[in-house]
Order: C-alpha cells, then sequence, then structure tokens
C-alpha cells in the first residue's frame, strides 16, 4: 500500500475498489485510504457512494479534498452535492473539514 500509493495508477485504483467492494470493517477502511492517496481521477464516481457507507465516509470525504487538492477534478455543483452529503451522512462530525474544503476551493477558484 505504502509504494502504490505513489503512483496515480487506474489499474492500482480500480483494484483497491475492487478490495473495497469485497471487504467490510478495516480492510474496507485501508482500501478507501489506498484509494484517496491513489488520487486518480476515477475514484471521483465512488465518492458518493463512500459517503453513503457509514464505516468510510471519512476516507471518502478524504478522496474528494485529495482530488480538489491535487487539481484532478474541478470545485463544481456536483463537488459542492458531495460536501452536502458527506456534512448530512456524518450528522455534522465532518462539518469542519468541509468547510475547510469549500474555503480552499473558492480561494482556489477566486485565482
Amino acid at each position: 500500500m505504502s509504494c502504490l500509493r505513489y503512483l496515480h495508477s487506474t489499474k492500482a485504483t480500480r483494484y483497491a475498489y475492487k478490495i473495497y467492494k469485497s471487504s467490510e470493517g478495516e480492510r474496507a477502511n485501508q482500501a478507501v485510504w489506498l484509494i484517496k492517496h491513489l488520487a486518480n481521477p476515477i475514484s471521483f464516481n465512488w465518492i458518493e457512494e463512500f459517503l453513503n457507507d457509514k464505516n468510510v465516509i471519512p476516507w471518502g470525504l478524504g478522496v474528494l479534498d485529495q482530488l480538489l487538492w491535487e487539481e484532478r477534478i474541478p470545485y463544481d455543483e456536483k463537488t459542492k452535492l458531495l460536501l452536502e452529503l458527506a456534512d448530512k451522512n456524518s450528522h455534522g462530525q465532518l462539518k469542519e473539514q468541509t468547510d475547510f474544503i469549500r474555503q480552499y476551493a473558492c480561494e482556489q477558484n477566486s485565482r
């Protein structure tokens, strides 16, 4: 996992997603953690699923954050909806992180 996270490989990202889909608990968490660090744009397609899985919501938000941080996806309406979903499904526990992401993304867009 430590080496894979530097590759940004689509193949490694899909493999980690396959592990997530076939796992539970800590193994599923580790798979989404790896997806976050791979930061491949393909993972954008799975963020809503992660945010709807109470086991991996924080890592799902981490995937979104990483993709925005590395400028692999735009900050657009879909991204804003995902941040709202993270707030809702975490019952406000991730509000500080989502607010930070919103602020950072808005600052980047205004440049």
